[in-house]
């Protein structure tokens, strides 16, 4: 769902499904408010969205796909020593999404 601003450029509210759940967003605001600005105003995120996926496979299809979506891997996918996949990626707006899934057997021995 997406809903266009008065100025017809900017996006007023958007949702998006993702990864089974939704995500609300919208454009920054500064006539408005000035506490809500996108990364690249403020010079960078102090946060990054980690989303948590079922399979190793499931890292590298998002990342792919973010990829063809314009973000820009920021960390490559790689196999982690806390025994998950892992990967981030920057979109185009500057937010820094992460993407995790647990290797399988070596995470569920190293928790044992």
């Amino acid at each position: 769902m997406r809903m266009p601003a008065k100025d017809g450029i900017r996006i007023m509210h958007a949702q998006l499904a993702l990864f089974g759940g939704t995500v609300m967003m919208h454009d920054e605001f500064p006539e408005s408010s000035h506490t809500v600005l996108s990364p690249a105003t403020r010079g960078g995120t102090t946060v990054a969205i980690n989303i948590n996926l079922a399979g190793p496979k499931d890292v590298d299809a998002a990342i792919a796909k973010a990829a063809t979506a314009g973000a820009k891997a920021i960390m490559p996918a790689g196999d982690m020593f806390w025994g998950s996949r892992y990967g981030r990626v920057e979109d185009p707006f500057g937010h820094v999404w992460a993407f995790n899934a647990p290797l399988g057997k070596m995470s569920e021995s190293k928790s044992a």
